[in-house]
Order: C-alpha cells, then structure tokens, then sequence
C-alpha cells in the first residue's frame, strides 16, 4: 500500500487537510517526510498548471494519488443534484475539467461532497436518479480520458444519501461503467458501518481509494478507531492501492503528517507480523 498526504493551496481553516499553500514546498516536504504521493485538493483545475506539477512531483520523487474535489462544493457551493440545472451543470463542468487534469497527472478523482445532499427526502428517488444520470455522464467522460472515478461514503451528518459502504456498491453496479470505484474514509467508516473490516472486505477489488483519519478527524494514532483491523481487512482483499491522510492539522500539519504516516507504517507492519503469526 502506498500513503499519501492531503494537500492544497488554499482551503477553509476546519477542512482535513493537513499541508496548505504554496504547492512546490508541500510537495517537497511530503517527500522529506516518507510519502509516496498527494493528494491534491482542488475547487477549480485552474488552480493549477497541471505539467508544472505533475513534473515537480516527478523531481521529488513522489506521485500524486489522487484528486479531491470537495472544494466544488465547500468553497462555491457547487453540486450535482440541485433543482437549479445551472448549478448542476456548473459543477459538473468542474468535474470534467478536473477529470482532464486527472489525465494529466496520472490521477483519480473523488467525487464526495459535490454530489450535495437530498433537499426533499419525500423524494429521494428523484434526486438520485439525477446524481446517477450525471454521474453516468462523467464516468463516460472519465473514461474516454483513461481516469478512475471514486465515488465516497460519507456520513449521514454531512450529507443524506450514500452514507455507507453498500450504499455506495449498488450504486456503481446500477451505473455499470468499470471506471467507477469506491472510496471508503475511515472517520465516516467509524460512524456509519457496523464493522469498517466487513464492509472494506465486501467492497472487494471495487475498493479504489481509502482516508485514514482517526474517530476525531486527527491523525490515526490520536483517537480510538481500530486501524489494525482495517489495515488487516485491507490485506485480506489485496489491496495495493492509496492511503490517503485526510485529517486536521493538529496539533499542527507537520506534526500531524509525521506522526501519521508513523503510525500508519507501524500499525501495517504489526498487521502484516500478525497474517504471519497465523500462517505459522
């Protein structure tokens, strides 16, 4: 498995997202701690010059994992399942400008809180075959450019509809594009799945991209969430894709990126040292 950290040059001051601002030196500082790659988060492809970043990440010897795009939403307002068809089409444009910076840095795109929430829950089947139809639309899209599309389980706090691993599966298995995978994040793991290890183990080779961050939203170590039995589900299933830290910086970003990756690696080998023991 290969960890990345979150980064972004800019993003409200409660986001998770550990390092923030000038780009090039978060690059070069996720490298000097012991990532393998970022994750870029992103309202707007122009944010970025997306050759001039794909080689800074190159120089340093590092990837970029993945794209998030929550800030579509957090930032602008943006969402796909609005009744304002302008907004929806907005934020869809988003999305696919996104998707071609995917392609160009060899990257994922998350699709989380951009979908927005279900405003009338009277009529749930409405908004989500909307989402569906857009979704159905991008993956298309995502897939013409060779990029994979992460859709995210996320709590019932932030958002009404797709809170669950499952919710998420048969929602990709209705769409039927291969491009479509899903995104599970432990801090929503821990409040919306009966076991994180079962649902990660259900997910199968349809798991795309895993958060880690502990039941506080900060780094895994400085909560009580159970990260050997999610690592030792991860394993089970083979999964040899990206973990990503989506947490707060505290008690700052360094620290927070530090101690994380620490404590993930170390965690990971105890889960590995463990598969050993019962083999044995």
């Amino acid at each position: 498995m290969r960890l990345s950290v979150t980064v972004t040059p800019a993003a409200p001051s409660g986001a998770p997202i550990l390092l923030r601002g000038d780009l090039r030196k978060n690059i070069a500082l996720a490298a000097e701690l012991g990532f393998d790659g970022v994750e870029l988060h992103l309202a707007r492809a122009s944010e970025v010059d997306g050759p001039d970043l794909l080689e800074t990440c190159r120089a340093a010897g590092i990837a970029v994992s993945t794209i998030g795009t929550g800030g579509i939403f957090t930032r602008d307002g943006l969402q796909l399942i609005t009744d304002d068809r302008e907004v929806r089409e907005r934020c869809a444009a988003r999305l696919q400008e996104l998707i071609d910076l995917g392609k160009v840095l060899r990257a994922a795109v998350i699709i989380g809180s951009a979908r927005g929430s279900i405003p009338r829950p009277d009529r749930a089947a409405i908004y989500e075959r909307r989402f569906l139809e857009t979704l159905s639309r991008l993956a298309e899209y995502a897939g013409e450019k060779g990029v994979l599309l992460l859709i995210e389980a996320i709590n019932r706090y932030e958002t009404n509809y797709l809170n669950r691993a499952e919710d998420v599966l048969a929602m990709i298995a209705g769409a039927g594009y291969p491009n479509l995978q899903v995104h599970l994040d432990t801090f929503h793991m821990n409040i919306e799945e009966v076991s994180p290890a079962d649902s990660i183990r259900r997910c199968g080779p349809a798991l795309g991209h895993i958060h880690f961050a502990d039941s506080n939203r900060r780094f895994p170590g400085a909560g009580h969430y159970s990260f050997t039995e999610t690592i030792g589900a991860l394993n089970d299933i083979g999964y040899n894709r990206w973990i990503a830290l989506e947490c707060l910086p505290l008690p700052d970003a360094v620290t927070a990126a530090r101690e994380g990756l620490y404590q993930v690696r170390k965690m990971a080998a105890g889960a590995a040292t463990d598969c050993q023991e019962e083999k044995n």
